[in-house]
């Protein structure tokens, strides 16, 4: 999804939170070694966003912020801040030419030009991805193998009672 968040909006950031998760704590940034992207120069963009970036002058710049359960690509128009907020099971990363990547989100699209720094940060992108979407999937399948119903909080992690088993389209549980 594609915010305007240059306004403090408690229902925008719960929005944001619902998709992406919390920001990590402190203690979790230090740890990571960052969860910052630097700076990066957009060099193409989808409709959307483009018709946003020609709005100024200036240089079209965005960077990342890495959250749980995704990514927040953030970028400025005029006086406004844009955020794509992108979960992990819908982001795709490219590399398409060679000083170019290029973050997918269903019609959404950002290609930024590749530095040192760059290619280090999406490397780290990946790794959390992987990680997460294993963990994620780890759960999923220890909770639809029991029979319990988790609708509750159990041990400090709050379980949706909405997943379905991986193999079963129709949403409910054997």
């Amino acid at each position: 999804m594609l915010l305007n968040v240059s306004y403090n909006d408690p229902k925008q950031r719960q929005k944001i939170e619902a998709a992406v998760g919390a920001p990590f704590s402190l203690r979790h940034r230090w740890s990571m070694k960052g969860v910052g992207s630097p700076q990066m120069n957009i060099t193409q963009a989808s409709i959307d966003i483009h018709n946003l970036l020609v709005l100024d002058q200036n240089r079209n710049t965005c960077n990342i912020e890495l959250r749980p359960k995704g990514i927040i690509v953030r970028f400025r128009s005029l006086l406004e801040t844009y955020a794509l907020v992108i979960p992990y099971y819908k982001l795709n990363i490219y590399k398409g030419k060679a000083d170019e990547y290029s973050v997918y989100k269903d019609q959404y699209f950002i290609k930024v030009q590749l530095t040192t720094a760059v290619h280090r940060f999406i490397q780290k992108v990946q790794q959390l991805r992987i990680r997460g979407t294993a963990i994620l999937t780890e759960l999923h399948a220890a909770f639809c193998s029991s029979n319990i119903n988790l609708s509750g909080a159990t041990n400090g992690l709050l379980v949706e009672s909405h997943l379905a088993p991986l193999g079963n389209p129709s949403g409910q549980t054997p």
